[in-house]
């Protein structure tokens, strides 16, 4: 643009209202990193808005929009380390919008205008958040008469969620931040490794992180109420799903240079969810892990040392369960009967009450008896694998024995109880 071109968008940019959020006007010089965020936060604006470009005027008074002139010289000036402003800006600014600058002669005084390209134009929040099917649900807490509606998901939680992939994306790996949904839940994920290690360091430490990947973008996300303080964000959107009785946000960081979190819009055990949050000796940290638990996700043998301290959960590591009283004051004794199974005499003397009658069995036979009553936290394997212990433990005690092969075995009782089981007929 030449000068009168220049001059008439300045003039266009005078009449705009005080309050435009991509537009700032600015009667002094200010420091590099002031001007960097400003960069970002126009440039974020200017993309909410539905605007190509953010400005950001110096020698304009903002109050009045009157030319008052500036000394300000752009390409003299020098970022932090003695570089040069402009290269500063352009090696800082994470992602690169890209910015022109102008020295304009205006016939008032002199103007320097910065013309900001508008950040993620081909993503908008809003849009994004506007094509989720956030369907309303219909709960009936206990010791209510009267169901509640309830939406799927709180457009906070995923707002904040979207807007962090946008701040800690790794622009330099060329990756998309990705929405998935689910009938149940919503994927999202972005490429970049995840800073501070681990969900947990976020949740036990309550201080901001003091690294991050794009200062200016996060900064200016921060000054406009786009996320929460460094870190702290992910803490309220553990707290917003416990305030709704859903399951807390599940963080996926397998991979090195990938970042994924799904938030579910489903509601599992609300009678138990509700108990947890009303027992005020119940931290967030003991939450987290009970989530786990009711997930079926692993926990370490220190996180089940504490849960099963205060009395939450029973079972044989790895496979734990709800404790029996927590499962009796919130109506889940049947699942919990189911979830813990029988104690392992039970299981042997049905196995030498179907060889009894009917042996020789076969090792399908026997499968089929039992493992539809073994507990439900079992994988298939891990019941097969019981069934196999159960049948050793038997045959060591010589009561019962192989007549088949070994790799087609087929049990029956040894002579013995054979004996005992016709004297019981008799």
């Amino acid at each position: 643009m030449n000068n009168s071109e220049l001059i008439a968008l300045v003039d266009r940019l005078r009449r705009e209202p005080t309050e435009t959020e991509w537009l700032e006007f600015k009667a002094k010089r200010y420091e590099p990193q002031v001007i960097g965020e400003y960069f970002s936060a126009l440039a974020n604006s200017a993309c909410l808005a539905g605007k190509t470009r953010g400005y950001l005027v110096f020698g304009i008074d903002d109050a009045s929009h009157d030319v008052v002139g500036t000394q300000f010289d752009p390409y003299a000036a020098k970022g932090k380390g003695n570089q040069d402003l402009l290269i500063w800006l352009i090696v800082g600014l994470q992602p690169n919008v890209g910015f022109e600058t102008y020295i304009v002669d205006h016939p008032h005084g002199r103007v320097v205008l910065f013309e900001i390209g508008a950040a993620w134009d081909r993503l908008q929040v809003d849009r994004v958040l506007q094509r989720i099917r956030n369907l309303t649900l219909r709960t009936l807490p206990s010791g209510t008469l009267f169901p509640q509606e309830i939406t799927q998901y709180d457009p906070w939680v995923i707002r904040e969620a979207l807007h962090n992939c946008i701040a800690h994306q790794d622009y330099g790996l060329r990756g998309r931040i990705n929405v998935v949904e689910t009938p149940s839940s919503i994927l999202l994920s972005n490429v970049g490794s995840f800073l501070p290690g681990d969900v947990e360091k976020v949740i036990h430490q309550d201080a901001p992180l003091e690294i991050y990947r794009h200062p200016f973008l996060a900064d200016a996300m921060v000054n406009l109420n786009m996320i929460d303080t460094q870190g702290g964000g992910i803490k309220r959107m553990f707290q917003a799903q416990i305030k709704r009785f859903f399951p807390l946000p599940d963080y996926d960081l397998s991979e090195p240079d990938r970042v994924a979190v799904t938030v579910r819009g489903e509601i599992l055990d609300e009678q138990y969810s509700r108990l947890l949050m009303e027992r005020a000796d119940l931290d967030l940290w003991q939450v987290m892990l009970l989530d786990k638990i009711q997930k079926r996700m692993t926990v370490t043998r220190e996180e089940h040392r504490q849960l099963k301290a205060v009395g939450l959960v029973e079972g044989r590591y790895p496979n734990l369960l709800i404790a029996g009283r927590v499962a009796k004051l919130t109506g889940q004794e049947a699942r919990h009967i189911r979830e813990r199974g029988f104690n392992k005499q039970y299981y042997l003397d049905l196995i030498i009450a179907l060889v009894r009658e009917h042996g020789p069995v076969s090792r399908e036979k026997i499968d089929h008896l039992l493992l539809d009553k073994l507990p439900e936290v079992l994988t298939e394997k891990q019941k097969k694998d019981k069934v196999h212990n159960l049948l050793s433990e038997l045959s060591r005690k010589t009561h019962i024995r192989n007549v088949g092969s070994r790799g087609r075995p087929r049990w029956q009782v040894t002579d013995g109880h054979a004996d005992r089981t016709k004297e019981e007929h008799e």
